[in-house]
């Protein structure tokens, strides 16, 4: 917990206008849990455990804006999401399958049409013992558009001004190519 402490405080001395929402370890009574976010704004962190949705779900005020957060990238699937957010992010930890990106962009695109508002998909990339992250993060309009998104198997940061940037639709992936930068 220490560390995690420490590395937020060094984030949150950068002191940046913009306001930011971390995936985060929590530790209490030497139990560890994954589930939570740590948000950094106006110079301090603070590690957020309320679940004010259901079990793995929240709901954050961040930037004036209403952020409902999923730990969990299943909620792409069966999200029901009982409060209007202004913002959805979801937490991935994906596996890579054969076609599950196109999965997850399917999903996630339906989902941000039926709540009408930008749905944010963050998934790590590497390995994890014999399973493999794809990373592939995106950003879907509230039309159901692709705003931006990181490249499979590529570790990068993307930033995409969601009131500014031009939604496309996806160019198709060769399932062939995905599986060969897997490896």
């Amino acid at each position: 917990r220490a560390q995690m402490e420490k590395a937020l405080s060094r984030l949150a001395a950068l002191k940046t206008k913009a306001e930011i929402i971390l995936g985060a370890v929590y530790v209490a009574h030497d139990k560890f849990s994954n589930d939570s976010v740590a948000v950094i704004k106006n110079g301090n962190f603070h590690i957020c455990q309320e679940k004010t949705l259901d079990e793995e779900n929240f709901l954050l005020d961040l930037a004036g804006k209403k952020v409902f957060v999923s730990m969990f990238s299943e909620d792409i699937y069966y999200g029901d999401i009982s409060e209007k957010p202004d913002f959805m992010l979801f937490f991935g930890e994906d596996y890579y399958r054969r076609d599950s990106i196109k999965k997850i962009m399917y999903c996630l695109s339906g989902l941000a049409k039926k709540e009408k508002v930008p749905a944010i998909y963050v998934n790590p990339c590497g390995g994890n013992d014999s399973d493999i992250l794809f990373g592939n993060s995106m950003v879907i309009s509230p039309e159901g558009k692709i705003l931006g998104e990181a490249p499979a198997f590529e570790d990068v940061i993307l930033t995409v001004d969601t009131e500014k940037a031009v939604p496309y639709n996806p160019e198709p992936k060769e399932d062939i190519a995905d599986m060969a930068n897997a490896l």
